[in-house]
């Protein structure tokens, strides 16, 4: 998926890909953690 050669290191530390990939990544472990066993 990524590519040392295409990826941008400077977008880490983007407030763009923070909501890429962290928020739906969070957003889906609280709705699996608040998902009554």
């Amino acid at each position: 998926m990524i590519k040392s050669s295409t990826f941008d290191f400077t977008r880490v530390n983007s407030v763009d890909f923070r909501s890429e990939f962290f928020e739906p990544y969070m957003s889906q472990k609280v709705e699996v953690e608040d998902t009554p066993r």
